[in-house]
């Protein structure tokens, strides 16, 4: 996805807006947003953690990811 990391491989504030929740947390794009999100799923405030997994497995299967 163009435009959606930086040089350095950082999720851009454009990414957080199109594909994290509602507040902008935990964007799923690719594979390692994806898995990045399922690791850290237990470190935001006032998210739960079964949202993020299911964000997570629901980008999985529409993307054929198995890794």
């Amino acid at each position: 996805m163009a435009g959606m990391r930086t040089k350095k491989g950082n999720v851009t504030e454009k990414a957080r807006e199109k594909s994290g929740d509602k507040s902008g947390r935990f964007p799923i794009f690719d594979h390692k947003s994806c898995v990045s999100a399922v690791k850290l799923r237990h470190h935001g405030k006032g998210v739960s953690a079964s949202s993020v997994l299911d964000r997570a497995a629901a980008w999985a299967r529409k993307h054929g990811d198995k890794g």
